[in-house]
């Protein structure tokens, strides 16, 4: 979002309705705050639920939930980053420049209303909003921004049966000039006009795609692994996960009955998910729950506790698909740890609850399966994360000094350090 790829900024929206830019300068690792107000219909208003999104064109989406008109108000939040912009231009070549104080123009943020949503028209059975998300477009082109909205039934005793209902929506920039009737395009092509080249405004159009029903409460939606997982945290101390391209539940291939394939692999390998890992459900109602972003461990707070609880994620299987009975969760399971190690290496994440998930599954197959087995799988991790890191090691005897820099390798060091061996 920074201009400027060695600094950082973040965004903010308060209760008041005041959007608030943190940002540092060129030179400096302080932050200047820059803001303004949401636009508000009622001043006695205030925002409950609010989302903050991305666009591809690095223009922000926010969308928050007024309490008191029971709506979901959409805005579209442009930064001018002002002097900065030029600073960045200049640091390429100079990396001591400093803009002038007489051109130091601060950045701005210009704010404007694109949507509104009136969520009295949806399900009147369920009619308690409980959750409001924005889902960012991920690396996928296909993938654009979608609303999340979760709505909950009223109940006037707490023995009342739950009801959940979640609408997912996609929002959809839609230029104007598409709106113009194409008997007005064919006058202006007449007249030398270039009209699919025209500039012109953009206009939001929400877009449903989908309706989910659950019979418990959702606590909380958490977007997990570049945007590409959705994961559901509910009253009842479950999770469920859901594959951002297909808005689907993900599945334990291995939990279920027993295809014909031997060896017995997914199609494709993106979480630990996908090898048979499953997070089991929690003892109590919990309160808040925090998923790490190796999606291998959580750490929850139970509704009437002061004590956080940490826990991993596991691989449950059925038995008929073990080794030896059933070739395959050797491989997938290798495979997953170590896109998982090597994607927390790449983009800095902390790698202890990867390692921890490990050192159970370890313990798990030495004691469900054999020794031999667990020794088997330490040893296929090791070589597999070492593989995904690309570890090269090509210095010579006088250079050994070297090896401490050498960032693959201290990371590929300190698994094999903190893994069990012989």
């Amino acid at each position: 979002m920074h201009p400027l790829s060695t600094k950082q900024a973040c965004i903010g929206v308060r209760r008041s309705g005041e959007v608030c830019l943190w940002h540092q300068e060129e030179h400096g690792i302080e932050y200047r705050r820059v803001s303004t107000k949401l636009p508000f219909n009622n001043p006695d208003d205030e925002i409950v639920n609010t989302s903050i999104g991305f666009q591809r064109d690095g223009k922000i989406i926010i969308a928050a939930y007024f309490a008191i008109a029971r709506s979901v108000k959409v805005y579209e939040v442009t930064i001018n980053w002002g002097y900065l912009l030029e600073a960045a231009k200049r640091i390429q070549t100079n990396p001591n420049y400093s803009v002038p104080e007489g051109q130091r123009v601060q950045p701005t943020l210009m704010v404007k209303k694109i949507l509104q949503i009136d969520v009295n028209r949806f399900d009147p059975e369920c009619s308690v909003l409980t959750n409001l998300d924005l889902m960012s477009p991920n690396y996928h082109q296909s993938t654009s921004m979608e609303v999340l909205l979760s709505f909950e039934n009223q109940r006037s005793f707490n023995r009342e049966p739950v009801k959940t209902v979640l609408y997912r929506f996609q929002l959809e920039a839609i230029s104007q000039m598409t709106k113009l009737h194409s008997a007005f395009q064919s006058i202006g092509s007449k007249k030398g006009v270039d009209v699919k080249n025209i500039k012109s405004e953009e206009t939001y159009e929400l877009k449903y795609k989908q309706r989910l029903e659950f019979n418990d409460s959702l606590l909380s939606m958490e977007i997990l692994n570049l945007d590409m997982i959705m994961g559901f945290v509910f009253a009842s101390g479950e999770l469920k996960f859901f594959d951002r391209n297909n808005f689907e539940q993900i599945k334990n291939l291995y939990n279920q009955d027993s295809p014909v394939a031997d060896p017995l692999l997914p199609n494709t390998i993106n979480t630990l998910f996908d090898a048979g890992f499953e997070f089991s459900r929690m003892p109590f109602q919990p309160k808040y729950v925090i998923i790490s972003p190796n999606m291998c461990c959580y750490v929850s707070l139970p509704l009437n506790d002061s004590n956080l609880h940490v826990s991993v994620i596991k691989c449950e299987v059925k038995p008929e698909n073990l080794p030896p009975k059933r070739k395959g969760l050797l491989l997938a399971t290798t495979v997953s740890i170590a896109l998982r190690h090597t994607s927390a290496c790449y983009f800095g994440y902390c790698t202890d609850d990867i390692v921890a998930a490990i050192k159970v599954e370890l313990w798990r197959c030495s004691k469900l399966i054999g020794d031999k087995y667990s020794y088997r799988l330490l040893v296929s991790i090791l070589q597999e994360c070492q593989t995904a890191i690309s570890l090269n090691i090509d210095i010579s005897t006088e250079q050994m000094d070297k090896m401490s820099q050498n960032q693959p390798l201290q990371r590929m060091l300190a698994l094999q350090f903190l893994l069990p061996h012989r």
